[in-house]
């Protein structure tokens, strides 16, 4: 789990990097990266709960 956070420590860094210090692409490309970063993590947040278990044959 320490791996996920340092990911979002560096991700948040870069993109605001990007944001404040880019031009329109670098700005546009720090916001999507940033975006994708944070909804892959609340898809993925009920996803384990679906492989529990067994399924009965």
């Amino acid at each position: 789990m320490d791996r996920v956070w340092l990911f979002y420590a560096i991700q948040v860094a870069a993109s605001g990097y990007a944001l404040l210090r880019g031009g329109a692409p670098e700005r546009l490309t720090g916001l999507a990266l940033l975006l994708a970063a944070v909804s892959t993590g609340l898809v993925q947040r009920d996803i384990p709960v679906l492989f529990v278990g067994l399924e009965g044959v």
